[in-house]
């Protein structure tokens, strides 16, 4: 009988865990874990050149900043130029994902080469306009979203890395993002072309100041009140997940 209780209360130990492991994909996997993973979505950014061959300022300073040609994917080369409501809805039609949030955390890693950094930030969500992925963003809870550019500590060196075609989130800034799925960990990922800020008084797009595309200036000239009303219009498609957390 003894045995048999031993048996019963060893099964009662060991099986919850690997059920929770089965149902979460990060359940099994540290925060590092996943931003590693994430980051490797971003070789366009493994540049040759590591952060101990660079020129480091007086402060300790490392500047890893670059600029990439991103192709914002709104019409074909050469076509002709389109209004910035189409423009617009075009954007919103690249992702599964359409969703508003506040950004309330910042992890950040190496690539590989030591050349750039990767962040995965936690953004509490606010508002679910679309999500056709697979995964689950739900109001009030928060998602994990990858995105080029961070800083970190690496002995007595201070990393800073700034996508030239892509500003900064900002902690206790709200956002509209356009975010595609990262299955793997449970996680999206963010582009420049697909993120707004609508903190401020103005929309501010979050995409190369040089970048061929008109809605900058057709976000800039809205409120964040009008611009989230024309994203409700367009937006169209229900989430799949958009229940409201308890």
């Amino acid at each position: 009988m003894r045995t048999k209780l031993f048996l019963i209360g060893l099964f009662c130990l060991v099986v919850p865990c690997d059920y929770l492991a089965s149902q979460s994909p990060q359940s099994a996997q540290t925060q590092q874990d996943v931003l590693s993973q994430n980051a490797a979505h971003f070789s366009d950014y493994d540049f040759d050149k590591p952060y101990f061959n660079r020129p480091v300022a007086k402060d300790g300073t490392v500047d890893l900043s670059a600029s990439m040609l991103n192709d914002y994917g709104t019409s074909p080369p050469g076509s002709p130029r389109i209004a910035p409501e189409e423009e617009f809805q075009r954007t919103l039609n690249n992702f599964p994902v359409i969703l508003i949030g506040v950004a309330v955390e910042q992890q950040s890693t190496l690539m590989p080469r030591g050349s750039f950094i990767i962040s995965d930030w936690k953004i509490r969500v606010t508002h679910v306009y679309k999500n056709t992925s697979p995964l689950e963003a739900v109001e009030s809870q928060q998602v994990t979203v990858a995105r080029t550019g961070g800083h970190l500590t690496v002995g007595n060196l201070k990393l800073i890395a700034k996508d030239g075609n892509f500003p900064d989130f900002q902690l206790g800034h709200t956002y509209l993002l356009g975010l595609m799925p990262l299955v793997k960990t449970n996680s999206f990922k963010a582009e420049g072309y697909g993120s707004f800020d609508v903190t401020g008084p103005k929309v501010a797009y979050l995409v190369d100041p040089g970048s061929p595309t008109q809605l900058r200036d057709w976000a800039a000239s809205l409120s964040p009140s009008e611009f989230l009303e024309v994203v409700g219009e367009r937006a169209q498609s229900k989430p799949k997940h958009v229940s409201s957390a308890p």
